[in-house]
């Protein structure tokens, strides 16, 4: 996994986690109204997605742990072996999947179901509001689930992080173009600042973000290793949504002119070698003289 894949799995475990504290402090509307109320809390539209992927994310986070700090993966690895949170989220998605169909094809009969329900206290009181059949899900423990397994989230990206800024020590960005950097941060910044679509806490964190670049740009000598470090993160975030592609696109670009700029200053340049051999060809063997004779 990349650093900005990494960020995401955290953000990924901080909506679930959000989303499932909604759904306790809202315990008692969603036991009379049932899977209906889940659907309408504001942190669902966030969290389905991460639902569904939370499995396939936190596998390739393994991979990437026992190879950037082995230690560390084999405590994930105990971690995720001893919890039941991936099984828990794939049961929350396919319920509320099965929900939203249910809510697209309701009749006449279930608002008065609904309200049998609630006027005779149905719903039993030490059920899930996730149930479906005989299954039930423990709320409490996939949140102490991800208490445990957030930080180590969090080891690795900053050891990755960390790692990628002692690799850029390396680079000698001199002929780097601060103007172009600052016109795609600016754009990227309008666009984001202008967005309608864009989440109002999403949009505060990114216009951070981009601000602290533009002041670091502003120095004498920018410090590139943090003007990059923020760039990934803006990156990771936009990446996360189809709200803001023009934004994502100049961030991209700001990236690239870094990098690609770099990466030239730094690499090596042929040189003429006086010592060379000559060129030469390979022609057909002379006819042999006395073969022709014959």
């Amino acid at each position: 996994m990349e650093t900005f894949e990494i960020y995401q799995l955290g953000e990924d475990l901080k909506n679930i986690e959000n989303f499932l504290l909604d759904v306790i402090s809202n315990e008692r509307k969603i036991r009379r109204r049932g899977l209906s109320a889940v659907l309408s809390l504001g942190s669902y539209h966030e969290v389905s997605d991460a639902l569904s992927t939370l499995e396939i994310k936190l596998s390739n986070f393994s991979r990437t742990a026992n190879i950037m700090n082995p230690e560390i993966g084999t405590k994930f690895d105990d971690l995720i072996r001893e919890s039941n949170l991936t099984k828990a989220s794939a049961e929350i998605s396919v319920s509320l999947k099965i929900a939203e169909r249910s809510e697209i094809r309701s009749s006449f009969e279930e608002p008065l179901l609904k309200y049998f329900k609630v006027i005779t206290g149905f719903y039993p009181e030490k059920r899930s509001p996730f149930l479906l059949g005989q299954s039930q899900i423990d709320i409490k423990s996939m949140l102490i689930d991800i208490e445990r397994i957030s930080p180590t989230v969090k080891s690795v990206r900053e050891e990755m992080y960390a790692r990628a800024k002692d690799d850029f020590e390396t680079f000698k960005p001199s002929n780097i173009s601060i103007e172009n950097v600052n016109v795609f941060i600016q754009n990227a910044l309008s666009i984001v600042s202008d967005s309608a679509s864009i989440s109002f806490d999403t949009k505060q964190n990114v216009e951070e973000y981009l601000k602290d670049i533009k002041a670091e740009l502003a120095q004498d000598t920018p410090a590139w290793k943090k003007v990059v470090g923020a760039l990934v993160i803006v990156s990771a975030i936009l990446s996360g949504m189809a709200a803001a592609p023009d934004a994502l696109a100049n961030v991209r670009g700001a990236l690239q002119e870094i990098i690609g700029a770099s990466i030239d200053d730094i690499s090596p340049k042929p040189e003429i070698q006086l010592n060379q051999l000559p060129n030469f060809t390979i022609t057909e063997r002379p006819a042999d003289p006395k073969t022709q004779d014959e």
